[in-house]
């Protein structure tokens, strides 16, 4: 007697390991062991019992063939006892040819819920042997879709036409081939494929189109996946290479060649040439025995093949973005999507990026040379879907002669044309794609004066202001630098800094750069990237994560007024309860701190207790630290007292730490002691001994080292 779990049947068949109905998994990568038969399916194997990320390679037999696979655990932390075994690509083709109803009900249909489903089965056997095993495939001999019974009507109704017609209608569809048939040989690239679909949906009631407009909707397709994050072509085709510049000359040049000599060898299509235009049409024989239907059939299998030939070719699919979330799970998943790429970031790193930039869209990282700060970026992109690919990440290196904003935002040549920087391009593609964060990294920002080229930046991100549910900033460009050209006035005029753009600057403080001025530390979070671990787990990089697009929901400001904060009264009046008590130890030496870093300290410690991110105290230690001691330095006495002051306020006025007027290293020592135990404060605490400590040695002291 059967019974069924999910998509598992429970069988009391002699040596069955398990049977499973057909779905998408076993196409895609193998199949999940369900928790009851994982004992079945370990006996095959040496080990009989796995510590998690261990694994065994196995061979699969069917019939005659003999398939390579791995049975292992999953080495995820979120999935304790999950047993998998993975199919290569080659006995994931092979089913794919030997079940194409079932392929097909997945992949074309979607498991359309309207549709009956084929029945049909694979079951796993235990053999003689260790680490093989037998499987046998059950096929829904009797299953037929609707599409097909109507294909061979319409094929039969039109048996009764004569000769050449019906023949060049017949050699046509034979051409293109079906749905179930492989694409190799006969469609070796996409471009065939692209070819007969933009002129099915170019061409007028004749068959013919303009051949520049069929070559511009190929070119359209190709950079809208490339603006997808998803790879137009193979790396070795002339489209691929060029994609980022993609131009319809380049297009109309691959079309001409291979691409149409094929099918116009097959009296297919032709080209023409009138009063100076280039026309491509279908063979007027062909078009004419073609009609609504034969075409929609035709489109629809094209179409299909074309995502057949990307998804065999493994160019990528294009991915949902994610907007139902926890933003604490989403922090979990991109820790996991980071060690999976075997990099370890100490401590709290990831979340403190995420408040960071949660709380202002403009962050610093300051480390020394080497420690991995640009690539951090990029991972933490990468890991919400923002990649190079899609343009959603871009690293800008800063040069050391930028004195002021041209290079960013933008200039007049000598005819007096604007000509769009850096910035102002990724602005406008993020403008357009609001949905998507973009992420810029501008990578040792400090290499230049950073108050020359991004003083006007800093501003304009300071005018944000919730608009009808959208922040909005002033326009980043001034009317005058754009000129009096319509077509420009209209692409740039009107452009602002969008919610979903996030600037991170990575810098190194050292004879070739620049210190920073308040004007720009009291507009960012700095943090200290200073913990490096060199750990690498090859457990870890095995470990396959499945790719996430996550929506600019993740990271948009939940505030931009203190007043917004009103459900977390409590919060807020702590944090201005501190800021009034370090204020008057500021205002000693003249740095006091005023509304934006209040606000900002504010944001920061609300958004890390409403998504639990982080408990009061400890959030209020990383906005102190990265909003408040960047600002500290100087050689006076002042500075140092104001240090010293500092450091007890967060030791709650420990007067056996640093006690005196005069600090030496045995106080140093004994702050050192007091800080390794369980304090409140720790990351401010550690930071303001170092400074303490280095204006002992040097009489000088900086928050950066």
């Amino acid at each position: 007697m059967e019974s069924k779990v999910g998509s598992w049947i429970d069988t009391n068949e002699e040596n069955i390991l398990g049977k499973k109905s057909i779905d998408k998994s076993i196409f895609k990568d193998g199949t999940t062991i369900p928790n009851g038969l994982v004992e079945k399916f370990m006996s095959i194997t040496q080990a009989k019992e796995f510590e998690k990320g261990q694994s065994e390679n196995i061979s699969i037999i069917i019939k005659n063939d003999t398939f390579k696979a791995v049975i292992r655990r999953v080495n995820q932390v979120k999935r304790d006892n999950v047993y998998q075994i993975n199919f290569r690509k080659e006995m994931k083709d092979y089913l794919s040819k030997v079940l194409p109803k079932s392929h097909k009900y997945i992949f074309t249909y979607n498991e359309n819920p309207d549709i009956p489903k084929p029945q049909e089965y694979i079951e796993f056997y235990k053999t003689d042997k260790p680490n093989i095993i037998r499987v046998k495939l059950i096929q829904d001999e009797n299953y037929v879709f609707q599409d097909e019974l109507e294909y061979q009507k319409s094929v039969e109704e039109n048996a009764s036409g004569v000769g050449r017609v019906i023949d060049i209608k017949r050699d046509f569809f034979k051409y293109i081939g079906t749905k179930e048939e492989n694409l190799v040989p006969k469609y070796q690239k996409s471009y065939k494929l692209v070819l007969l679909i933009s002129l099915l949906k170019v061409a007028n009631e004749g068959g013919k189109a303009i051949f520049d407009d069929v070559c511009t909707d190929i070119m359209s397709m190709y950079i809208n996946r490339y603006k997808k994050g998803v790879k137009a072509e193979t790396e070795d085709s002339d489209i691929q290479k060029q994609i980022k510049t993609l131009s319809l000359e380049v297009v109309k040049k691959v079309m001409r060649g291979t691409p149409y000599e094929k099918i116009n060898g097959k009296n297919f299509m032709y080209i023409t040439k009138e009063k100076d235009k280039e026309f491509l049409s279908f063979n007027s024989e062909l078009w004419n025995t073609l009609d609504e239907k034969d075409k929609n059939m035709m489109l629809d299998i094209l179409q299909y093949k074309l995502k057949k030939y990307y998804d065999e070719k493994q160019l990528g699919e294009i991915m949902k973005l994610e907007d139902n979330f926890k933003p604490k799970d989403v922090l979990e998943y991109i820790k996991e999507n980071i060690t999976s790429k075997s990099y370890y970031y100490d401590g709290e790193l990831i979340e403190d990026m995420y408040l960071s930039l949660k709380s202002k869209p403009f962050v610093i990282l300051y480390g020394i040379s080497g420690t991995g700060k640009s690539n951090f970026v990029e991972c933490f992109a990468n890991s919400i879907g923002a990649n190079k690919e899609n343009e959603g990440y871009t690293l800008v290196p800063v040069k050391p002669d930028w004195s002021d904003s041209s290079e960013l935002i933008g200039y007049r040549n000598i005819e007096g044309e604007f000509q769009p920087g850096i910035l102002t391009n990724i602005i406008k593609e993020a403008s357009e794609n609001k949905e998507r964060p973009y992420f810029v990294c501008l990578d040792e920002m400090n290499l230049a004066r950073v108050e020359y080229y991004f003083s006007d930046m800093l501003s304009i991100i300071e005018s944000r202001k919730l608009i009808d549910g959208e922040i909005k900033t002033d326009k980043i460009i001034r009317k005058e630098l754009l000129g009096s050209n319509a077509e420009t006035l209209k692409t740039y005029g009107d452009l602002y800094i969008p919610e979903n753009l996030y600037i991170v600057g990575t810098v190194n403080m050292d004879e070739t750069t620049f210190p920073f001025s308040k004007k720009v530390l009291d507009r960012a979070n700095t943090i200290e990237f200073d913990n490096i671990k060199l750990d690498f787990n090859f457990e870890d990089y095995n470990v396959k994560i499945k790719d996430r697009c996550y929506s600019n929901k993740f990271l948009k400001a939940n505030f931009l007024k203190l007043v917004q904060c009103v459900d977390y009264k409590k919060e807020v009046k702590d944090v201005i309860d501190k800021l009034k008590k370090i204020n008057e130890i500021l205002k000693k030496s003249n740095m006091q701190i005023a509304y934006r870093i209040r606000d900002e300290i504010c944001f920061y410690v609300v958004n890390a207790v409403k998504d639990d991110i982080m408990g009061e105290e400890k959030a209020f230690d990383y906005a102190v630290k990265q909003k408040i001691l960047p600002r500290i330095q100087g050689s006076s006495n002042e500075v140092e007292n104001t240090l010293v002051e500092l450091f007890k306020y967060f030791t709650d006025e420990n007067d056996d730490i640093l006690k005196g007027d005069y600090v030496d290293e045995e106080s140093i020592k004994a702050a050192e002691n007091y800080i390794k135990s369980e304090v409140k404060y720790k990351k401010t605490l550690e930071k303001l001994l170092q400074m303490i400590r280095r204006f002992h040695n040097d009489g000088f002291t900086t928050f950066w080292n």
